[in-house]
């Protein structure tokens, strides 16, 4: 029984090799916040302020924007007397664990959007807790901005892991959160109680957990784990399967020797009895290896225009085999215009077969400079037949031929 209690703490106390350590320190803190001016300049997100006008121009945003905490514990938001209740009374106001940006309207000095966010200051943790966009603003990009300072701000402030809980409901803020560098780690059904809208009726909502680490904190988390076989089907670490440093190094050489290139990435193909589905291995922003590059499986069918293009490479020779969806190129109906944002002035995939078997695509992206894919073809084309036995023994070890 000792030596069982005994293994039992080392859990705990001996990390393996590969985790990296850093000194435990003082805890982090909410530091000051520079105002930024948004949406071509018709909005400030600024630190809002423990007064009238921003507590009840926060609590009508929260009314108009986001009615369905109505009944939960943060209905309170509704009123401008249930802030200091979050956020801290008088001079701890914003001092506490939580935090409150807001949106202004510069011309009229209207509040159009909050987010609260809160910190764990010893664990370095942060979580978006509720984001809101008054009513009368929403639809234009407002929201994408507000969550883009907070995401920042935890950066600045020092926080190494971020999570926050999306709705199964809301494709569009999946979206920009996994564009921001959130990674998808699971469902959890039913975790919100919400109002459903009908009378004083409540209904049960699904929710997306999604999480980010910042300044390299992801190697402090092991990679080695010891799964039940109900959890190991829900998540078994990629790095633990896949050559990573072959892999590593062939991005890293494919991102760093095409002009204007951002990000290249691996994408293998999963299949399903219902559909296909494409999982993210890892990719590069500016040659840095980006933190959304988690495990991330989307299926292939808001790609219906995208697939045919795909599936017609098929013993197509290597330079026939990348596929270029830049922006101005998609159909206006195409799906994958909806999918894809505007900034993504460059997107390319080069198509990967084992023979007749389809086993996905190295994505290259640039969303500043324009990429000369006719001039770019024949390096992508020679470092990928390079690597390309690299590339299936990635694949066949996870899956089946």
């Amino acid at each position: 029984m000792a030596e069982d209690k005994q293994a039992m703490a080392d859990v705990w106390t001996a990390p393996s090799e590969q985790v990296a350590l850093r000194k435990i320190g003082d805890p982090i803190d909410w530091l000051p916040f520079e105002p930024r001016e948004v949406v071509d300049g018709q909005f400030v997100i600024r630190e809002a302020q423990n007064n009238e006008h921003d507590l009840a121009g926060a609590a009508e945003a929260y009314r108009t924007g986001f009615p369905v905490i109505r009944g939960t514990e943060l209905e309170i938001l509704f009123k401008a007397e249930g802030f200091p209740l979050i956020l801290g009374q008088d001079e701890q106001f914003n001092q506490g664990d939580y935090f409150m940006l807001l949106a202004e309207e510069i011309a009229t000095g209207k509040i159009a959007g909050a987010a609260i966010i809160r910190m764990l200051k010893r664990q370095r943790n942060g979580e978006f807790v509720a984001l809101t966009v008054h009513a009368d603003f929403q639809g234009n990009g407002l929201g994408r901005e507000i969550q883009t300072a907070c995401d920042q701000y935890f950066e600045r402030c020092g926080v190494e892991m971020a999570f926050v809980f999306l709705a199964t409901e809301h494709p569009v803020t999946q979206r920009f959160s996994f564009e921001q560098g959130f990674h998808p780690v699971g469902i959890f059904h039913g975790y919100y109680r919400v109002w459903s809208g009908k009378d004083d009726l409540a209904r049960r909502a699904n929710c997306v957990l999604a999480q980010k680490f910042y300044g390299g904190a992801e190697k402090m988390c092991p990679t080695e784990m010891v799964l039940l076989p109900q959890a190991e089907r829900l998540l078994v670490p990629l790095i633990e399967h896949y050559p990573s440093d072959t892999i590593t190094e062939f991005l890293d050489i494919l991102a760093q020797g095409i002009p204007n290139c951002q990000s290249t990435g691996i994408f293998f193909a999963d299949k399903r009895p219902d559909d296909t589905y494409i999982s993210c291995y890892t990719d590069y922003v500016d040659g840095i290896p980006s933190t959304c590059a988690g495990y991330q499986n989307q299926p292939t069918d808001h790609y219906t225009w995208f697939m045919p293009k795909v599936y017609a490479t098929k013993g197509a020779a290597p330079e026939d085999r990348l596929v270029i969806s830049d922006y101005d190129l998609i159909p206006d109906d195409a799906p994958l215009k909806q999918y894809y944002p505007p900034v993504f002035v460059s997107v390319a995939d080069y198509v990967l077969w084992d023979g007749d078997e389809f086993l996905g695509w190295i994505g290259i992206l640039s969303t500043t400079e324009p990429i000369d894919w006719d001039a770019c073809t024949p390096f992508i084309v020679e470092t990928v037949e390079k690597y390309k036995d690299a590339l299936v023994e990635a694949y066949r070890a996870t899956h089946s031929v």
